[in-house]
């Protein structure tokens, strides 16, 4: 027997219904905009839109306009996933006390003094960022410190280097006379415009990868290096 349309049409209100419940559920709680569920079945927030992080689209008329396609289910499976991905980040903005104590290093250049290693560390950092007058905090000779506020950036995990996800940190080097040694604290998400930072729990690999190549290049820059754990 055949279905009629108009119980097509409830049985495809109840499936979209259901799809944006899910919404809610996967929308992390203790983020600034919360999404609810009202009587008419459709999620929304105020003025009934739902401003996505990656597409920032009417919801409600997109629904509408592709209620009828028979692409409805495949398009509400991406947008579900690409949701996930997205709202995740509202639940760890921060770098924990055990992520950042990881990245931690001392590395040993045998038989090069304190102010060589010290002036070899400020060079490199004028080459790595564009504005290293503003990116550093602190350029004590005497105590051998420097301390930088930086903001890097990972490919997001959907759309990659096409819509980089970015976050902010501090670098603190120490020099003594034959080694040097790297910290990197206060690493946080950063939102820019409407694309919210790396969620650190989900992407911490890849924000742990941006640092260790960070290292390497400034022990390159600096000279032939042998690692060591003692400070």
């Amino acid at each position: 027997m055949d279905v009629s349309d108009e119980i097509k049409e409830r049985m495809l209100d109840e499936e979209i219904y259901a799809a944006m419940v899910l919404l809610a559920v996967i929308y992390p709680p203790g983020c600034s905009e919360m999404i609810v569920i009202p009587e008419e079945g459709f999620v929304k927030k105020s003025k009934n839109r739902l401003t996505l992080r990656l597409l920032n689209i009417n919801l409600y008329k997109l629904i509408v306009k592709l209620k009828r396609s028979v692409f409805m289910k495949k398009f509400l499976l991406v947008l579900l996933a690409m949701l996930m991905l997205s709202f995740i980040g509202c639940a760890t903005m921060q770098a924990n006390q055990g992520q950042e104590k990881s990245l931690d290093q001392v590395q040993n250049f045998p038989g090069m003094k304190k102010d060589v290693i010290f002036s070899k560390s400020l060079s490199f950092i004028a080459r790595k960022f564009n504005s290293a007058n503003d990116v550093i905090q602190l350029k004590d000779p005497v105590a051998g410190q420097i301390i930088c506020k930086g903001i890097g950036s990972i490919p997001d995990l959907i759309l990659g280097n096409s819509m980089p996800r970015a976050f902010s940190y501090t670098m603190i080097i120490d020099v003594k006379d034959n080694k040097i040694r790297t910290r990197f604290e206060n690493i946080t998400s950063q939102k820019i415009g409407d694309v919210m930072g790396p969620d650190m729990a989900l992407q911490w690999n890849d924000v742990k990868s941006y640092f260790l190549d960070m290292k390497g290049q400034l022990y390159l820059a600096i000279g032939s290096a042998k690692s060591d754990d003692n400070w």
